[in-house]
């Protein structure tokens, strides 16, 4: 097991550089983005226009903690609060273009190194490979 973690831990390794490396000549940075602040906006990108309720469930925090990121992403012009015509009393959360941006880049890039990572591996591997990533993170 032992062995699988090194190799695991360097591909993931080589991944992060490659990334790194290639966003810093991205056209699209936001210098004063904390890892925190990258990880929530980041689900909330994921998630599209979600509510308070579905960000904070997703992100597994309570919805105070929540409220008080959102608050400062507002602040920052990371996030705007969009009011639901049908229901006033529900709010939609949604990304700045800035922000938007940045993941579309950021997930182009790695969607780049994914593909590079697969070239090494014949069409049997690849099916293989997605039958073990499934089951791996059926498990988790």
């Amino acid at each position: 097991m032992r062995e699988i973690g090194q190799i695991f831990f360097g591909l993931y390794d080589k991944v992060m550089l490659l990334h790194k490396n290639n966003a810093k000549i991205s056209s699209v940075s936001i210098p004063e983005m904390t890892l925190n602040d990258e990880y929530y906006l980041d689900i909330l990108y994921c998630l599209g226009e979600p509510t308070f309720t579905d960000f904070s469930e997703a992100a597994k925090i309570t919805k105070p903690a929540a409220t008080q990121i959102i608050k400062r992403f507002i602040e920052k012009g990371y996030v705007q609060k969009i009011q639901l015509k049908e229901d006033r009393r529900v709010y939609h959360l949604k990304i700045g273009e800035t922000v938007k941006q940045y993941f579309d880049e950021s997930y182009r890039l790695l969607d780049d190194i994914f593909e590079k990572c697969l070239s090494v591996l014949d069409k049997n591997e690849v099916k293989q490979l997605k039958h073990i990533f499934s089951k791996i993170d059926r498990g988790l």
